[in-house]
């Protein structure tokens, strides 16, 4: 068995359990996901949604907690990949890691949905705090991830009147704008489930307002 979970074919699903323990230990040791994480609600409402958005409530993006999520996607990739070697191995022998790893994508990406809704799940609060993602929309954020630019959003978490966190995912409002992990940001609108920020700089804010204005202004 040990020679099976180690061989050459088997590499890209080895080191998904690695990842997987990695960030798994991670998360014990530094405190990655707080207590505040378990209040992770969800922030995709169902009306409006385009087939996009649909996959990415699937698969839990905005819902719950990156760290959760790539520690599920590791553990079902790997589970399928081995999976995958284990049948054509008592078949005929074990083929490339390369097909295996096509192989066993789609069946990990259901199998990662399933884990996600269950996470989901598992971090409900009670129904009478829920609130609109609407809501959102004026609120301080905490980008969480790798800095982004217009077109490519990332992950942000901020905290409601009931003091649960939730994960959504935020792009500049501006296209000269940057925003880089840790950075404090002011959610200014919602598309979807994406929504637009800028840097909590009062002065930027009071500019973009000038600017809207004067647009108006000019549209009348």
């Amino acid at each position: 068995m040990v020679k099976f979970l180690l061989a050459p074919q088997n590499i890209p699903f080895l080191v998904a359990y690695i990842i997987m323990l990695a960030f798994a230990v991670l998360t014990l040791v530094v405190g990655a996901m707080d207590n505040a994480d378990a209040d992770a609600e969800v922030d995709i409402d169902a009306d409006g949604l385009d087939f996009g958005d649909h996959v990415l409530s699937y698969l839990g993006i905005g819902k719950v907690p990156f760290t959760m999520l790539l520690v599920s996607f590791a553990w079902s990739f790997g589970s399928c990949g081995y999976i995958v070697q284990f049948v054509f191995r008592s078949m005929a022998g074990m083929v490339s890691p390369w097909v295996a790893s096509a192989i066993a994508l789609v069946p990990a990406l259901l199998l990662h949905g399933l884990v996600a809704k269950g996470l989901r799940q598992i971090t409900d609060r009670d129904d009478s705090t829920a609130v609109h993602s609407d809501s959102f929309v004026g609120k301080l954020a905490t980008v969480t991830l790798g800095e982004t630019q217009r077109g490519k959003p990332t992950q942000a978490k901020l905290r409601d009147q009931h003091g649960q966190t939730h994960y959504v995912l935020v792009e500049p409002h501006r296209e000269e704008d940057t925003l880089l992990p840790g950075q404090e940001v002011i959610l200014v609108a919602r598309q979807g489930s994406l929504y637009e920020a800028m840097p909590n700089d009062i002065d930027l804010i009071t500019a973009d307002l000038r600017v809207g204005n004067g647009s108006a202004e000019e549209q009348k």
